[in-house]
């Protein structure tokens, strides 16, 4: 607190009676002898901006309020001074650096990357069941709150069916894009061993898991290449070849509904890879040449 203040705080609480008004009686209803004013009060009060002359404030009576502000500002500065002398001193002082240290300090993130390393050993065995054709030990990876029994039964059976015939998928690296509470998940390259695939130069993609903390996964769609082309294409070839074949087996409507999988007008099934999976090099040949009419 500084000088000014204490004078101000000073002024405010008016110690100086004005000895131009008589005393009050010592009664507490008591009036005075000469009446005055219903705003005039007997103490007297210095408003900020009022200018005081030299004759409106008696030489006394300014040396006494500053004598008073001096008073109080070395009261205020020995206060302060037992107070910092009074400081634990073995309390730690805490900064900007302190700070920054404790952070760097901090977990490296060891459980999550427990995780991490967990997921893409899921992740490993996910493409190795998927390659040896395993059917149920897909649908057993499966997470069942997230996985359409029925539907994805059928399309691992067709996977089957495809591998068989065109070889198995070359898995390259896998990474990890994303860490929530609930799951890691898994992104993974291949590399599509299918001719169709290659005509259409979408046979090098990403095959990205979802792997939860239980070791069950989501397979979700490719990412780096239009992989519905290749599905289209076979889906173009078989209504033009073989239109009653793909009526029967090939197409969404030949089933349930929601009861199979589909992409670009053709059914994820087994009975549709048996019919088109032995010409996958003849739909190929069929693309490069234009996809001419029958």
């Amino acid at each position: 607190m500084n000088p000014e203040t204490v004078y101000d705080l000073l002024v405010a609480a008016n110690p100086v009676p004005d000895s131009n008004v008589e005393a009050k009686s010592s009664s507490a209803f008591g009036t005075s002898s000469h009446p005055r004013e219903p705003w005039s009060e007997p103490m007297q009060t210095i408003e900020p901006d009022l200018i005081v002359t030299p004759s409106e404030k008696p030489p006394s009576r300014r040396r006494w309020i500053a004598a008073a502000a001096a008073a109080a500002f070395v009261a205020l500065a020995i206060t302060a001074g037992l107070l910092a002398s009074n400081r634990d001193d073995d309390q730690p002082v805490i900064t900007s650096d302190d700070v920054e240290q404790s952070e760097d300090a901090a977990p490296t993130g060891t459980a999550e990357a427990a995780r991490i390393d967990a997921a893409l050993s899921v992740a490993s065995t996910y493409h190795a069941t998927f390659n040896a054709g395993d059917v149920d030990g897909l649908v057993a990876l499966s997470n069942p709150d997230y996985t359409n029994v029925a539907a994805d039964t059928a399309m691992f059976e067709m996977n089957a069916v495809i591998i068989a015939a065109n070889g198995p998928w070359t898995i390259g690296e896998c990474r990890s894009t994303d860490v929530t509470p609930l799951f890691v998940e898994v992104e993974c390259d291949v590399v599509v061993s299918d001719p169709v695939f290659e005509t259409l130069g979408v046979a090098e993609l990403r095959s990205p898991l979802r792997v939860f903390d239980d070791g069950t996964v989501i397979w979700l769609p490719f990412r780096g290449g239009d992989f519905g082309l290749a599905n289209g294409a076979i889906t173009d070839y078989l209504r033009e070849v073989d239109p009653a074949g793909y009526d029967a087996v090939c197409s969404p409507a030949a089933y349930e509904t929601g009861s199979v999988n589909s992409d670009r007008g053709l059914a994820l099934t087994q009975s549709c890879a048996e019919l088109w999976a032995p010409l996958a090099t003849e739909i190929a040949t069929w693309i490069e040449q234009g996809r001419p009419e029958a």
